[in-house]
């Protein structure tokens, strides 16, 4: 997921182009769809859905105003909702031939490019990206057909593996004014407006508010952990379980991993050489085991050290001067391999293009983008071969408990055909 930090940066690079004219728009094959339903060239949502997404926002927004003074926006559903009103038909993007780039702005996950009063709103999604061409696009590797291609004066972009939408300047410069204090990446962060807002969620867990794009703008899942782990709280803790200090506390090692972030991502550096939890199976401070689960309203993956992380807030030590190291068990193969330019070790990917290798593991350069060698390995030639005869694959328990963390080999085909091969890794 492209969190706040990637979105910053990616806005940074388009507000060089400002000034520059549109000359030619191009909507390639991945462009946004008309839906199969339509009243007046719009879609048409059954308006029982749009009454419970305009009540469930508005109840949302309103808490967030009531603490920080912000007047909450809201349309009435009766008169039309937001995604009824937008339109992201590709005719529309004829009328930014001519216009000028007039501004950028970024939201969060969110990109506001600005032609007069005709606004491109971009979310990157998982792996969307910008290439603009008389740039040097530093770490950009084209992965598929531009979803749209704006030729300009000068340069031109594309933007790839994403979501374009056309909409009003004013509705999303409103937008941008209303949460620029929340975007936990703007030079306009307010650390008192944030605790304020975090707190107005006392019955959700911390892993759930911290992810809630209308608390924290710009908050990923990467954040969210580390942010936990620097805090010294569990991810399944709710608001209300602390103090004003703690929710303060909170909201600025989120804040300071988030810039954090933002610096390595800008110089080019590897983001995982400061990262203690995510994506780890040893504690990058105490090195004993981390738990791994599904967690949150949302069920995403949540990574956290019961030894470094409290669900006591009134005890809450900072650990870090505790040299001591626990030694154990995580299932993870010792293997260690490294490139061959580098000779540096390898990091772990896996497949997820759709195909035969789909889920496949490999190894390759752990270099950041625009430095990487193009050294690739399978990294399962050594698994195990499952009751089909095929090459198992690796998961994870994620269950809370004993065997939280530990890997084992399965069958790789899909539920229903699997042969119930199992074995620990």
């Amino acid at each position: 997921m492209v969190e706040g930090p990637g979105c910053k940066l990616k806005g940074e690079r388009l507000a060089r182009l400002k000034g520059q004219h549109v000359v030619q728009t191009q909507w390639g094959r991945n462009r946004p769809k008309r839906p199969n339903t339509y009243q007046n060239g719009r879609q048409r949502l059954p308006q029982k859905l749009l009454l419970f997404a305009h009540v469930t926002f508005a109840s949302q927004i309103r808490k967030s105003a009531e603490t920080t003074g912000i007047s909450p926006v809201v349309r009435d559903a009766s008169k039309g909702s937001g995604v009824e009103q937008e339109d992201t038909t590709s005719e529309k993007s004829d009328h930014l031939v001519g216009l000028p780039l007039s501004n950028v702005e970024t939201l969060g996950k969110e990109l506001f490019v600005y032609f007069g009063e005709t606004c491109l709103r971009v979310h990157f999604g998982m792996n969307g990206s910008v290439q603009i061409k008389g740039q040097k696009n530093k770490g950009f590797q084209k992965t598929s057909e531009p979803v749209l291609t704006l030729t300009l004066t000068v340069d031109s972009v594309s933007f790839h593996d994403c979501t374009v939408q056309i909409r009003s300047t004013s509705n999303c410069h409103e937008k941008y004014v209303q949460f620029q204090h929340l975007d936990i990446c703007s030079s306009h962060f307010s650390l008192s407006q944030a605790t304020r807002t975090v707190s107005c969620h006392g019955d959700r867990m911390l892993c759930d508010v911290l992810l809630d794009q209308t608390v924290l703008p710009g908050v990923g899942n990467i954040i969210k952990n580390e942010a936990l782990f620097d805090s010294g709280l569990q991810p399944s803790l709710k608001v209300l379980q602390l103090k004003e200090e703690h929710v303060k506390h909170l909201v600025k090692m989120t804040r300071d991993f988030s810039m954090l972030f933002y610096k390595c991502r800008k110089e080019g550096r590897a983001l995982s050489r400061h990262c203690k939890v995510y994506n780890k199976q040893c504690c990058g401070q105490c090195q004993g085991r981390i738990t791994v689960c599904r967690m949150g309203e949302n069920g995403r993956m949540t990574y956290f050290c019961e030894r470094c992380q409290t669900r006591d807030p009134e005890t809450i030590i900072n650990n870090k001067s505790n040299g001591s190291k626990v030694a154990q068990g995580t299932g993870r193969s010792n293997t260690v391999v490294c490139c061959k330019l580098h000779n540096k070790v390898c990091v772990e990917r896996t497949v997820r293009k759709k195909g035969d290798n789909y889920g496949r593991p490999f190894f390759c350069c752990s270099m950041p983008r625009g430095k990487q060698c193009k050294f690739f390995q399978w990294a399962d030639d050594n698994f195990p071969l499952c009751n089909h005869g095929e090459r198992c694959v690796k998961r994870t328990v994620l269950k809370q408990g004993a065997n939280n963390g530990r890997e084992f080999y399965t069958c790789r085909l899909e539920r229903g055909k699997q042969c119930g091969f199992f074995q620990w890794v």
